[in-house]
């Protein structure tokens, strides 16, 4: 899986892999290649190689369709943490309060938007047709800005919890390294391999601490 997103990123192992972690694969199971995954884990790795590809704009169509609970969840999730934008058409309501900040209606006059989510969106159209003619740019600007508070604290919540289960990971291979060291005994070569190994991941831990430091 891992050479599935080297395929389509240039990102470092550990954000492949913790992009993989959101999709719902952690430890040994990123080594796994493709062509042995279920049909569930292939949707998942698919919309995984996705984000990972780096654009900065994404038509989803009725993206729920077909997929299963796991699946929903990791779409749900990565569709927040998400820095680019996202066109969604989707009957989904439940899914659109999980993943939208702004609703847009297709009418014989045009298009008309919404800043909110689905649930939001109601709220404001009952307003409207209880009060014809009534302004409602203050309370639409008020549930934007939640709206938006809420999602980014939501990133950050993801991001410490990828950054905390990226360095429970390899402290574990740390432990491991350097058992593996003190195992080799005279062998020289493999000592200093077991080392090398264990020096690498020391820098990835301390990299991960700082990233988590500053989220």
């Amino acid at each position: 899986m891992l050479d599935a997103l080297r395929a389509v990123s240039r990102a470092k192992e550990e954000e492949l892999r913790s992009a993989l972690a959101r999709f719902g694969f952690r430890g040994p199971e990123v080594l796994k290649p493709a062509q042995a995954l279920s049909g569930g884990e292939k949707s998942r790795l698919a919309l995984c190689r996705l984000f990972m590809a780096g654009g900065n704009l994404l038509l989803l169509d009725e993206p729920t369709n077909h997929i299963d609970a796991p699946t929903r969840a990791a779409l749900e999730e990565a569709l927040i943490a998400c820095d680019g934008a996202v066109l969604i058409v989707s009957h989904d309501r439940y899914f659109l309060d999980r993943v939208v900040s702004r609703v847009a209606l297709l009418t014989p006059d045009g298009l008309r938007c919404w800043d909110g989510d689905y649930s939001d969106y109601r709220r404001l159209r009952q307003e409207e047709m209880a009060a014809p003619g009534t302004a409602e740019t203050a309370s639409r600007e008020e549930w934007a800005r939640e709206r938006r508070r809420r999602r980014q604290e939501e990133r950050d919540e993801r991001r410490r919890a990828e950054l905390e289960n990226a360095v429970s990971e390899r402290e574990a291979a740390l432990a491991e390294a350097e058992r593996e060291a003190a195992l080799a005994g005279g062998d020289y070569a493999r000592a200093a391999e077991w080392h090398e190994r264990a020096e690498t991941l020391r820098t990835e831990i301390d990299s991960l601490l700082t990233q988590w430091v500053g989220s």
